[in-house]
């Protein structure tokens, strides 16, 4: 889905203030503001080209379920790309094995689903991509809790509250 900003904007009130001040300066040479049209127009396209992306958010785990697809759901529909890695469960994190992530580039955080019981070590996706992360607990209803680049909060707080404390980390991160 594509977004377009207010550049398109920008650049036609620019080339209004430039065709104003170059009618005054040439005394309404028409020549000179088709130039200078043509030249804007090129920008124009150029600007609506380009690829704008939307926030990266890199989903760890494999946990599933109805109140899982309903926070994949409402994360996408917020504006969010997600991005999924199984996580360290079934194979060894190459980020534990001295070598980089393969979903490194461009992630505005980590949400890190973990199961009820899960014992294992936290995936370690916030510090190894130097992004915030939000351990989401898989049937939890755990209040939400920040603590520096970090937030934990419960699955069953529902998918508004999780993108709630997504935000909050992400304001004082």
């Amino acid at each position: 889905m594509r977004k377009l900003s207010f550049v398109p904007a920008a650049f036609v009130a620019l080339f209004v203030v430039i065709a104003v001040g170059i009618m005054s300066a040439t005394e309404g040479s028409w020549k000179a503001i088709s130039v200078a049209g043509a030249i804007s127009t090129v920008f124009l396209i150029a600007v609506y080209l380009y690829p704008t992306r939307e926030p990266r958010l890199l989903l760890v785990g494999e946990a599933s379920g109805a109140p899982v697809e309903r926070l994949r759901e409402t994360l996408a529909t917020a504006g969010f790309e997600l991005q999924t890695c199984s996580g360290p469960g079934e194979r060894p994190c190459p980020v534990t094995l001295g070598e980089p992530c393969p979903v490194r580039e461009h992630q505005l955080a980590a949400m890190i689903l973990r199961d009820p019981g899960q014992t294992n070590p936290m995936p370690p996706c916030g510090k190894a991509l130097g992004i915030p992360w939000v351990a989401v607990e898989v049937g939890s209803s755990a209040a939400p809790e920040l603590v520096g680049p970090a937030a934990r909060v419960g699955l069953d707080r529902g998918p508004d509250e999780i993108i709630r404390t997504l935000a909050d980390l992400l304001v004082a991160a």
